[in-house]
């Protein structure tokens, strides 16, 4: 979005404060991948940075896959203080199944919410669309603690079935009102 060649001294004072503040928030949201994805590299068995990181020119040797292949399971290193295993690589082949499953369901159930609300006369459309986004409204931790005690009465607690279903009515409001 340029700023029009008319505009008022005010405007462009405005339109220059509107581009310092969104660039500052983008610092603070970019600022830690900054630090965390070298440190990542780290040889050290600790996630810091080494002395042989921040020496110019940088030093190979200290420089490393080690934290990279812990967590697909290839563990050669002695010096590991935890024991090695695919503990990291279940936790994310489990995270991108809840996510994609959750992320289908949500779409299409949204999707189809939000259709039969775009209708002209739909009848109670009010109070069926804050029952829909009640979950972006109501506090996060008493939705969790509720439906933690109600999976826990039908034996959902602890299963991806009930992992998705939470993640589903916590993401359903967000495509309600994106496709609405």
């Amino acid at each position: 979005m340029a700023l029009p060649s008319y505009a008022t001294p005010v405007q462009r004072t405005y339109y220059y404060f509107y581009l310092f503040f969104c660039g500052v928030v983008f610092f603070f949201l970019i600022a830690p991948l900054v630090a965390i994805i070298p440190i990542s590299f780290s040889r050290s068995p600790f996630m810091l940075f080494t002395e042989g990181m921040l020496a110019w020119p940088p030093e190979p040797e200290a420089w490393s896959f080690r934290w990279y292949r812990y967590m697909v399971g290839i563990c050669t290193d002695k010096n590991l203080t935890t024991p090695c295993g695919n503990r990291w690589m279940i936790g994310t082949v489990n995270s991108f199944f809840v996510g994609g499953i959750s992320t289908l369901v949500a779409t299409i159930l949204g999707t189809l919410a939000a259709l039969g609300l775009s209708r002209p006369h739909m009848p109670f459309k009010g109070l069926i669309m804050s029952i829909l986004i009640s979950p972006m409204i109501v506090p996060l931790i008493i939705t969790a603690a509720g439906m933690f005690f109600f999976y826990a009465k039908i034996n959902l607690v602890y299963t991806f079935t009930g992992i998705i279903l939470a993640h589903v009515a916590l993401s359903t409001p967000f495509v309600v009102i994106t496709v609405t």
